[in-house]
């Protein structure tokens, strides 16, 4: 069997926690399955890019997608640090922009020094104006959804044209529902998954309820899951892959 796995940057291992230690659970599960391909992504829009250029050319069975709740807000940047590709909502689906990217010394070149960070500091503003309780506009809140809907539903139907199974597993901010549209975005996540007949997993709850048992399922100082964190995440992902009978009960 064979299995892609694109797990958001909350995942993915941080000074202070050894590689072994920090993935153990999750490597275990990948070797068992066969997996052959690993991707950590940016954001959904980069991840599925990915996909089309190098994830599907491996014919996997499954693909697991996880999708960080900020990364919602993430999907409309042209920008973060330095440019990168992104997409628009068009009739026919999805239209491409911003690539080819230009690379870090062009760009530096072109905003002599000074918009490095703009994108950067406008995601930053935003997030602290959701922090700050500032509701953001109706219509933004509507666009990002369609988009990531488009997004979402071009990679079910691009996962089934190689014969592999989407699963959607949603992972919550550290601050789960006390961050900003947290239950109204995994809402619109659920029902795109339905819609588009995605394999659903949101994390959310499951994790919640792990830290109120006193198990630390983050990282204090930056907001990326702990060690204990990723194992308990493998096991929720391992029992969502029995459910569809990809991996056999021992």
């Amino acid at each position: 069997m064979q299995l892609n796995r694109f797990p958001a940057a909350a995942g993915r291992g941080l000074v202070g926690i050894v590689e072994d230690e920090l993935r153990r659970e999750l490597v275990d599960l990948i070797v068992h399955l066969g997996a052959e391909h690993v991707h950590h992504g940016h954001g959904i829009d980069q991840q599925y890019l990915y996909w089309l250029s190098e994830g599907r050319r491996y014919e996997p069975d499954v693909v697991i997608l996880g999708y960080f709740v900020p990364d919602f807000h993430r999907v409309t940047l042209s920008v973060r640090e330095f440019p990168k590709p992104h997409f628009a909502v068009a009739e026919q689906g999805l239209r491409l922009l911003g690539s080819p990217v230009p690379t870090p010394e062009q760009y530096m070149e072109s905003c002599v020094g000074e918009c490095q960070s703009r994108s950067r500091i406008l995601d930053l503003l935003a997030a602290s104006r959701r922090k700050m309780g500032f509701p953001e506009s109706e219509s933004a809140f509507r666009n990002k959804a369609a988009l990531t809907r488009a997004i979402l539903a071009a990679w079910k139907e691009s996962s089934a044209a190689v014969g592999a199974e989407l699963c959607l597993v949603v992972i919550p901010h550290a601050r789960y529902r006390e961050y900003p549209d947290h239950e109204r975005i995994e809402a619109v996540l659920r029902d795109i998954a339905k819609e588009s007949d995605i394999r659903f997993l949101n994390l959310t709850e499951a994790l919640q309820s792990c830290e109120e048992s006193g198990v630390d399922a983050y990282q204090d100082d930056n907001g990326h899951w702990s060690a204990a964190g990723h194992a308990f995440a493998a096991q929720q992902i391992t029992a969502l892959l029995h459910s569809i009978h990809v991996v056999q009960s021992q």
